[in-house]
């Protein structure tokens, strides 16, 4: 049984749904391949994803976090105890991570940011289940770590909080550098094939073309 989420895609061999969760509206994506094999993209809470995943009898294989901001992590502890999956992240968002840890409740979570088990990832790095595999960009600017994944045979991107429908991610917190991220965005993402179809962090989907045209930051 699969049951309701926010936004249901529906590829050959994947179905990604996407959960738009707390205070500050996280696009969550669950990866589920044809084994019921699943790649939890950010983790804004824990309940619904947890929820979800017993409900449908999937096995959560990885969380990938794109960055440590705390409306992208704060459900990762509770949902790693229940399905002791496998968590991934980049270095150097070690600062953003313990940044995250003073902050939450002033955003409104309930859910403390704890990352106890891990794995680093880097540029170049692939993450797979059975048939299915994302390679790992490393996108920074709106963090210091920030990192986005790229499927190629779906031609199908989870760009985080670097870029939006008709918008970048902001600078002005930590760690953020406007200069870098449009660097980021212009030799890295932008080197992707136009029709590439863009899951952003926030907000709707999008395409390479679309935003290359229309993004008022990129012009």
């Amino acid at each position: 049984m699969i049951s309701s989420t926010n936004k249901l895609y529906k590829f050959d061999n994947i179905s990604i749904y996407q959960f738009i969760l707390g205070p500050l509206e996280t696009n969550n994506y669950l990866i589920v391949n044809n084994k019921r094999q699943a790649i939890l993209i950010d983790c804004t809470s824990s309940k619904e994803i947890i929820e979800f995943i017993k409900n449908n009898d999937l096995e959560l294989v990885y969380i990938l976090l794109t960055h440590c901001h705390v409306d992208h992590i704060c459900g990762v502890n509770s949902v790693y105890n229940n399905f002791k999956c496998r968590v991934m992240l980049n270095e150097r968002e070690f600062y953003h991570l313990n940044e995250s840890k003073l902050i939450y409740r002033v955003y409104g979570f309930e859910e403390e940011p704890n990352i106890y088990e891990y794995e680093l990832l880097k540029e170049g790095d692939i993450v797979k289940i059975e048939d299915f595999e994302l390679k790992v960009l490393f996108t920074p600017g709106h963090t210091l770590g920030s990192l986005s994944f790229y499927n190629q045979k779906n031609n199908i991107l989870f760009s985080g909080d670097v870029l939006f429908y008709e918008s970048i991610g902001r600078t002005d917190l930590p760690g953020g550098d406007f200069n870098l991220l449009i660097k980021t965005i212009k030799e890295k993402i932008f080197k992707l094939p136009d029709n590439t179809l863009i899951f952003p962090g926030h907000y709707i989907s999008t395409t390479i073309f679309h935003e290359k045209s229309n993004n008022p930051f990129l012009k």
